[in-house]
Order: C-alpha cells, then sequence, then structure tokens
C-alpha cells in the first residue's frame, strides 16, 4: 500500500473512530477497573511486572519488593542486607518461571535473582563471575527462560546474557560495529521467546532476532526509505499476537511485524480527544484471544484497540470515579488463566474480567446532550420501533437503539409537543403505539408518534367521565384496550373507545371493595384478574366474576402469609404463578390457598427490597433490589446476585424501574441510569479454580520454613507445596489460611473445609477464608478444603495436607515401655532391698531382744527387793495408823465424856436461873440473875464446841442417833438450839 493512501486509510479510521467514540460513549459495556493499591498490602505503588505463577498465584515485582497476591492479601518479599537468601535489589524489573516453578528475577541494578518456591529462598547473580569488576552489576530490564537449561537476560549495556543453570556460566552477546550478525544494541529492554524457540530482541536501535544454537543475529533497524521497515524509536516492549504476528511497543509508537510478509506496520489509535499514536509512547502490549489489542502507554493511559477496523476506545484515570484507571503510567500488562486483565501502573494495580457479564449501562454524561439527562431513572419502555423511552428524575429520554445516541425532551407545559412534566415515573405503550407517562407528584400525558404531539389529561375530579386524579403511579392495560391506572386514591380505568374515565375507590363498608391506600402495582394475570397493590396493606386481586376484591396480607402469627404489607411489585410468569416483591423480601403466593413461599437474604438473596421482577427464556426470574440484581432459578431454588462489580448501572435500583422488551431485552433502573442485556448472554464463567493453602499458623504465629526457634522442623517446605505437618501435643491452637487462585470477583469466592479424622461433615463458610481448631487429640488426618469461584463453579478436588498430632513423650510406646521397664526393676530392686533390710532389722531386733531380756531381768530382781521393803513399810504404817486411830478415838471419848459431865450441871444452873427470873426479884436480884444466866450460856456454848470436835471420829454412829440428822441441818447454830431445847425438857 502506498504510503498515501496508507495515510488516507489512517485519517478515515480516526473518523470512524471519533463518530463511535461519541455513539459507544453511552451505551457500551462499560469497562469497570478494580483497584490494588497500598492500603490492601502492596509494597509499593509501582508496579514494573507482573507474572501469574503455574501455580496460579500473581506475583507483581514493585519498586521496592516483590508481591504475591492470592486474592485476599499481599506476601512481600524484600531486600535485606541481614539476610543472606533475600533479594539482591528492591526494584523488581521482571519475572519468569521455569519448568520446576521457580521464579526468575530481574532488578535494576542488582543483578537477578532465583526464588526456590519450596523454600521461599532467593539465590541472587550480581555480576559475571568471571568479570574482575565485581563493583558492576548488573541492570537486567527483561527475563526470558529458554530450553536446554538456559535463561536469558536483558540488560542495560550489557547488551544480552545467555545464563546456563547447571554450570552457572555467563555467556554475553554484545554490540560490534564491525560485526553486521552481532546484536543491535547493548541496551536490551524486552525479549520474546516465540513457540519455535525464536529469540526476539528489542533494543534501543530496533529489534534483533536470535536462533538459539547460532551465532549470528538478525537485526531489524528503521529504514527511512523503506515504509515496510520497522520504524524509528526503542522496542520498549514485546508480545506474541495470533499467526505469527509479533506486536512492538516503542517509543514513537505501536509497530506490528508480520513474519509471513517479513515486513513491519505502524498502528495510530485516534480514540476521541487524543493525539495520534505515533506522539505517544508505548510501554507494552497484550493481545486478547479475540484478536483485540491492549496497548498501556508511558502516560497517555491504556487503549483498546481492534486491528482489523482499527476502532479504539481509551482509558484514563478520572479522581473522581474509582473504577477509573488508577493512573495514567502503565508499566505492565498480563492476562491471567481465567480471562482476568492485570494493568500494572505507577499507582497500584488494576483489574478487569475480560469475561464479565454482558450488561450494558446507559447514563448521564456531563455536558453530553447525547446522553440521558438524569442518572436517577424511574421507568423504561422498549417501544414498537425498538427504541426505550426513559423517564428520569429530570425529564424525558429516548434511547435510540440503532445510534445509541439519546434524544433528551425536556419540558414545556406551553408546547404540545413537548412534555408537561419533567418527573414522571411510569411509561406505557398502548395497543395503538400511544406512550402514556405519568407523575405521582401529578401529570398525566400520553404522546401521539403520529402527530408528535403531547395530550395532556388534567384532573377533574367532579365531572363524570374524566379524571379524578393525575397522581399516577403505575399504568396497564387489558385485553378490552381499557388503560387501567394505579393512583394514590384508587384505581382510574380509561376506556379507549369512548375516551372517558372511571375511577374505583376503597369502600369502609365492603371488605371485598379496593383496598385502603395508594395503588403502587398493577397487573393483570391470564384469568384475567386485575392484582393490586395497596401501600402498607399488602396484595388483592379482583375476580372479573363476582366483582370482589381478594386481599392477602402479612400475619406476624402465620408463616403461610405474605412476608411483609409493603408490596412494590407484582408478577405473573411463564408457569401462571404470581410472585410478589415486597421489602421484606420475595413471596410465591397461591391465589387459591393464600399460603405464600419466602425468599429471603436467607436463601441467598442479595437483599430484601425487591422493586422489580422479570423472567427470561429459560424460566429464571431476575430481581432488582437494593443491593444489585438477583437471578432465581425457581426449579432448584439457587440464587446468583450481581453488584456494581459485575458493570450493573450501581447497587441501588428503583421502585417501577424494569422493564422487558420485545426481543428478550431487559431493562433496570436505577440511581445512575439504567442496565440493558440479553439475559442469555450472562453466563456463568465455567473455569474451575485452583484451590491453595497460603499460611499456616501456631498460636497465630506464622509457622516458618525450616527449623524453629524450639529447634524444631514442622514446614519443610512452603505450606502451599507442602503434603505433610508434624505437630506435637503443645500446639493446641493451629490454623489454616486459604484461597481461591480466581480474581474475577475474589471477594465473591467461597469456601469449605473439614479435617478429616476429627469431623465428618464439610463447614460451609461462605467467603471466610481461615480455619482453626483447638486441643486436636493424638492421631492423623487430613485437613482438605474446597473452594468456587464468583458464579459459583466449585473445584471439589481443592486442596489437601496431612496432620499427624505426636502424643505427649509419657503416652509414647518407648516411654510406656520404658517406665514399666523401670518399674519392674524398681519393684525387684525394692524387694531385694526390704528383704536384706528385713535380715538386718531380724539381727538387730535379736540383739536388742536379749539385751533387754537382761535388763529386764535385772529390773524384776531390784522390784522384788522394793516390793519387799515396801511391803514392810506398810505393814509399819498400817500399825501406826491402827495406834493413831486408838488414841484418837480414845481422847474423841475422853472429850465426849467431859463435855456431858459438864453440861449436865450446867443445863441444871440455866434452868434454875430461868426459874428463878420468872419469880418476883428485886432490881438487884435480877440484874445478877440475868448476869449467872449469860456466863451460864457462854459455857454451855464452848462445851457444845468440844463436844462437836470429838465427833468425826464417832460421825458414823452418833449420827444415826441423833434428833438433828445431816440432811436437815440448816447450820451449826440452829442444831445446837434444838438440843438444848431438848436437854432443857428432859431436865424439866
Amino acid at each position: 500500500m502506498p504510503r498515501r493512501h496508507l495515510f488516507a486509510y489512517s485519517v478515515f479510521i480516526c473518523i470512524l473512530a471519533l463518530w463511535s467514540g461519541s455513539v459507544w460513549a453511552n451505551s457500551e459495556l462499560p469497562i469497570r477497573f478494580h483497584r490494588l493499591m497500598l492500603e490492601d498490602g502492596l509494597s509499593q505503588s509501582s508496579i514494573v511486572s507482573l507474572h501469574q505463577d503455574s501455580r496460579g498465584f500473581v506475583w507483581m515485582g514493585t519498586q521496592d519488593g516483590l508481591n504475591r497476591y492470592d486474592g485476599s492479601k499481599f506476601l512481600t518479599y524484600k531486600s535485606d542486607p541481614d539476610l543472606r537468601h533475600s533479594l539482591s535489589d528492591p526494584n523488581i524489573t521482571c519475572i519468569a518461571e521455569d519448568e520446576a516453578g521457580d521464579l526468575w528475577l530481574g532488578t535494576e541494578g542488582g543483578g537477578f535473582n532465583l526464588y526456590l518456591r519450596n523454600h521461599e529462598l532467593f539465590f541472587s547473580y550480581r555480576n559475571d563471575p568471571n568479570d574482575t569488576d565485581k563493583h558492576h552489576y548488573f541492570d537486567v530490564r527483561d527475563v526470558a527462560v529458554g530450553r536446554d537449561n538456559n535463561i536469558w537476560l536483558a540488560t542495560t549495556g550489557d547488551g544480552l546474557l545467555r545464563f546456563n543453570t547447571e554450570t552457572e556460566e555467563i555467556l554475553s552477546f554484545q554490540h560490534d560495529p564491525q560485526d553486521p550478525f552481532s546484536i543491535a544494541s547493548d541496551d536490551v529492554h524486552s525479549l520474546l521467546l516465540d513457540d519455535a524457540g525464536i529469540l526476539w530482541i528489542g533494543t534501543s536501535r530496533g529489534l534483533s532476532r536470535h536462533q538459539p544454537g547460532s551465532k549470528k543475529i538478525r537485526n531489524f533497524i528503521n529504514d527511512p526509505s523503506d515504509p515496510w521497515s520497522i520504524g524509528p524509536g526503542e522496542v520498549k516492549s514485546l508480545s506474541s499476537g495470533q499467526g505469527d504476528r509479533i506486536w512492538l511497543g516503542t517509543s514513537l509508537g505501536l509497530v506490528s511485524y508480520d513474519a509471513q510478509e517479513d515486513r513491519f506496520s505502524r498502528h495510530d489509535l485516534c480514540p476521541s480527544g487524543a493525539t495520534a499514536l505515533s506522539d505517544i509512547s508505548v510501554t507494552t502490549t497484550l493481545e486478547m484471544p479475540d484478536g483485540n489489542l491492549w496497548v498501556g502507554s508511558e502516560h497517555r493511559g491504556l487503549f483498546l484497540l481492534e486491528p482489523l477496523t482499527g476502532r479504539c476506545r481509551s482509558f484514563k484515570n478520572n479522581s473522581q470515579d474509582d473504577s477509573s484507571l488508577s493512573d495514567n503510567e502503565i508499566m505492565s500488562l498480563m492476562l491471567d488463566r481465567t480471562g482476568v486483565i492485570w494493568i500494572g501502573t505507577s499507582n497500584g494495580a488494576n483489574r478487569l474480567d475480560s469475561k464479565a457479564k454482558q450488561f450494558y449501562h446507559i447514563f448521564k454524561q456531563p455536558g453530553s446532550p447525547a446522553s440521558l439527562s438524569d442518572d436517577c431513572v424511574w421507568a423504561m419502555w422498549e417501544d414498537r420501533n425498538g427504541d426505550v423511552w426513559t423517564v428520569t428524575e429530570n425529564g424525558l429520554n429516548i434511547y435510540r437503539t440503532a445510534t445509541g445516541m439519546v434524544d433528551q425532551i425536556p419540558a414545556n407545559p406551553d408546547d404540545l409537543r413537548s412534555p408537561s412534566y419533567n418527573s414522571f415515573v411510569e411509561l406505557y405503550e398502548d395497543r395503538d403505539g400511544k406512550m402514556w407517562m405519568s407523575a405521582r407528584d401529578g401529570a398525566l400525558n400520553r404522546f401521539d408518534p403520529a402527530t408528535g404531539i403531547f395530550e395532556r389529561f388534567p384532573p377533574m375530579p367532579y365531572r363524570e367521565g374524566h379524571l379524578a386524579t393525575d397522581k399516577i403511579f403505575t399504568i396497564e392495560g387489558d385485553d378490552n384496550g381499557r388503560v387501567w391506572m394505579g393512583s394514590m386514591d384508587g384505581v382510574e380505568v380509561y376506556d379507549m373507545v369512548t375516551g372517558t374515565f372511571e375511577s374505583i375507590r376503597h369502600d369502609p363498608a365492603d371488605p371485598y371493595s379496593l383496598p385502603q391506600g395508594s395503588i403502587r402495582a398493577l397487573v393483570f394475570d391470564h384469568k384475567g384478574r386485575m392484582w393490586v397493590s395497596a401501600w402498607g396493606n399488602g396484595v388483592s386481586y379482583h375476580d372479573p366474576t363476582t366483582g370482589a376484591f381478594h386481599h392477602f396480607r402479612h400475619r406476624p402469627d402465620d408463616p403461610n402469609s405474605l412476608s411483609g404489607n409493603v408490596a412494590l411489585c407484582i408478577y405473573e410468569d411463564s408457569r401462571k404463578r404470581i410472585w410478589v416483591g415486597t421489602s421484606s423480601g420475595l413471596n410465591l403466593l397461591d391465589p387459591e390457598t393464600g399460603d405464600c413461599g419466602w425468599y429471603t437474604e436467607r436463601d441467598g438473596l442479595p437483599n430484601n427490597t425487591i422493586y422489580g421482577a422479570l423472567e427470561d427464556k429459560s424460566g429464571k426470574l431476575w430481581f432488582s433490589t437494593n443491593y444489585g440484581l438477583a437471578q432465581l432459578d425457581t426449579d432448584s431454588g439457587m440464587v446468583q446476585s450481581y453488584t456494581a462489580r459485575e458493570g450493573i448501572q450501581d447497587n441501588e435500583f428503583n421502585m417501577g424501574s424494569f422493564h422487558q422488551g420485545a426481543r428478550g431485552m431487559m431493562y433496570f433502573g436505577g440511581i445512575k441510569g439504567f442496565t440493558s442485556f440479553y439475559p442469555d448472554s450472562i453466563r456463568h464463567n465455567p473455569y474451575v479454580p485452583t484451590v491453595a493453602l497460603t499460611d499456616f499458623r501456631i498460636f497465630n504465629k506464622p509457622v516458618v520454613i525450616g527449623r524453629n526457634d524450639d529447634g524444631r522442623t514442622i514446614l519443610e517446605k512452603s505450606i502451599s507445596e507442602a503434603d505433610q505437618i508434624t505437630l506435637s501435643h503443645s500446639d493446641n491452637v493451629i490454623s489454616f489460611e486459604f484461597s481461591v487462585l480466581h480474581f474475577a470477583s475474589p471477594e465473591k469466592n467461597r469456601f469449605a473445609y473439614k479435617l478429616e479424622g476429627f469431623e465428618d461433615e464439610w463447614n460451609d463458610v461462605g467467603t471466610r477464608n481461615h480455619a482453626t481448631y483447638t486441643n486436636l487429640p493424638q492421631g492423623d488426618y487430613t485437613f482438605r478444603v474446597r473452594g468456587s469461584n464468583n458464579d459459583g463453579v466449585w473445584n471439589d478436588h481443592g486442596a489437601s495436607i496431612k496432620l499427624s498430632v505426636h502424643p505427649p513423650f509419657y503416652l509414647q510406646a518407648w516411654f510406656i515401655a520404658l517406665v514399666i521397664t523401670l518399674m519392674g526393676s524398681s519393684i525387684y530392686g525394692m524387694h531385694r532391698y526390704r528383704v536384706r533390710l528385713l535380715d538386718v532389722k531380724n539381727k538387730v531386733l535379736e540383739r536388742r531382744v536379749t539385751e533387754r531380756t537382761e535388763d529386764l531381768t535385772q529390773a524384776n530382781d531390784h522390784l522384788q527387793q522394793e516390793i519387799s521393803v515396801r511391803q514392810r513399810v506398810e505393814d509399819e504404817l498400817r500399825d501406826a495408823k491402827d495406834s493413831a486411830e486408838a488414841a484418837t478415838e480414845a481422847k474423841s471419848e475422853f472429850l465426849a465424856n467431859m463435855s456431858h459431865e459438864i453440861r449436865t450441871p450446867m443445863n441444871g444452873v440455866l434452868g434454875m436461873t430461868s426459874i428463878m427470873l420468872d419469880t418476883e426479884l428485886s432490881t438487884d436480884q435480877r440484874e445478877y440473875s440475868e448476869m449467872i444466866f449469860a456466863s451460864a450460856r457462854n459455857l454451855l456454848v464452848v462445851i457444845n464446841d468440844i463436844l462437836d470436835f470429838s465427833k468425826p471420829a464417832s460421825w458414823r454412829w452418833k449420827t444415826s442417833n441423833s434428833t438433828c440428822a445431816r440432811s436437815s441441818m440448816k447450820s451449826p447454830m440452829s442444831c445446837r438450839s434444838r438440843l438444848a431445847k431438848k436437854n432443857c425438857t428432859s431436865v424439866a
């Protein structure tokens, strides 16, 4: 093709792209990037290199360390001069994997490193071992794993290096101006090994081609006179395309090489508002299986090119949109095995699912009259021409599906070719093709496409046949050509034949009348019954035969009643079943019995508020909720949910904002425009994901590979590679972490695990990716984990690891045998010792018995002597006692006799004196007589005391004859008084 024709073609493609860009801007599939930033665990923001290994982990090389991502967290490796087997340099420029699964890493100024996966160790190669200048370190820009144990390295200033992994010898390929078959430049930026084993080398002067085993290199250098030459600029990146095509990202644009034609072609991109790609430095490229090409630039963002048509889209950072690219400097691109595109930028990583669900998003673009007038959409209707009428918070819109453009129709009450109101909430196309639109605040219009006139229906409540109220929420037509409208006060019916209105209202006196409340939903079923929902009053249907309304409401004491009284939508499916969406869940209602089957968040619904319901061709139901869309398989009960991450307008939808077109296209409106899609194009991802163990902890501390601080080796390999773990009884708390290596929507991946030998059932833990066990008994176990991707596709084989818990030493066989042996030996030894001890004790005892016998004999002799002495003493004492008692008795008798002898005459004196005192006496005589009486009485007392003193020795016989018994004595004086009286009487 002549250059001038090529230029004309490029201009045409640019014009086409500019036009199509404006068309796609409002209706194309949305591109939503999901970011991974520092706050997510990245060690540094610049993602210089990307690689997915054979196990499924994603590796990111940054300017401050290597990061491994498993879908839930990052594991970071950094350069540490105090650690022998750490990275040689923190700036990781490239990553490649060999057949053993180990990684080869290039660094900026720190040579290259080998990462041994099993042991998580790094071995560095900083410079050529044959080079005497050990301070010269390789600056590696790219790495490729070749055949025959060869690793190819692109360096800055050192040319191309070949490292032999067996001999560890380095062979250098450098530019020689005198040799046309040497490499084009010593500054090598990129490498590519094709399927034939040919090595392509991108340098600062062009492209070089090396056939391994050959000593010659073919160079491709820009030739200004040849339009098919490579063109000027540094070759910064190389990637393979379909056929024999190679994509070259250069400092001056995008170039492709056709090996069959042996020629180069330049590709100029002209996205809307951007300059030609020849002015853009291309840093990386990635061709998709469908042939489309992703192109990363140095500062102009990301481009998606269709090489066959030249059509392209550009994507840049938008500080107001978190789903846009995180930065415009693209440093790396990668497609993983599940179809997820990874974009490394200077400000984090971005993730894009190339197999995302085919949801179209129509939305408002500020400043664009060809987009929606407002993001808040209340209703959509696909007319018979295939155009989609849309009412928003701020005006009526018509989305032209043929062009992707939007016509905004602002309200003008004074112009019949404009609607009278902006904030409509409902649309309906009648059988004549006229479009009805209503507003809850009061406005009813009908558009006639034949005349272009908007007819207005003002309320005239007091005129028969006219509209009673224009506060209309919902509109539906029946088979007889009538239009039914749910209003604030009841139901308005328009007869298209007569052009008149009729009103139906609630009658408090009639329980079978229209329910009280504003009518928010109104549909007709296959029997011609009209179903309505009155706000806060459940649902009801009108029986056309009897004219009665039958009501269904929520009853707290009846689990088979409606789940809630705020019904937001009513839908009859192809199997003639009635579905009711409420603010408290979804209901399957049986009109005959009134019983309802409930579906709520417990059953998998993303939210209990059901705004709209539609059915696809396969019989599955689709619902709009307050947290995304939901698809229900009514046979299995399985629910699949979709959120903004899958490309829908937003997680929040609006009441009444749903519609299904003639070709099966579904429309759901919300707070950020509306989503349209063909249900059969929303396919589940069939990829069976990889499940991996990512961490093992004891007492919540990560277990290191190799010998621990306590001298034990628990893990001999990385947990993701290990087959066996051996624990002691003291490891009472253990925990596993695991991941599903599927990155389309990793937050929706699910897990189930069990410990065989300890539990029989699987633990379905949803999105939780860890398990903990405590106080496991001794024994052998197998820990198994299964996982599913975001669409519920499970890997039932999953990952597993054997676990052996050793018993404490005192329960182990060797210890028990040792204890038994020791106990037997101890018992025998104790027995022998006991026998010896008894012999010794017997001898000692015999000696002591002999000695004791002798002592006792001597003591007995002494005792006999003592007994004889004591007997003699006792006899002497007895004799002395008898003598003393005889003397005492003689004394007592003497005293008693003497006392009696003296007391008798003394009593006579007292008696006579007493008699004398009773006679006539002179004063002197009486005084003398009284003195005699007193003296005699005192003498008698003394005599009585002497007599009493002599009584103890003979008490026994004296007391028996005494008138004054001891038991009756009160005092010695009373006894003496009685004796005196007795004696006195006896004397008389």
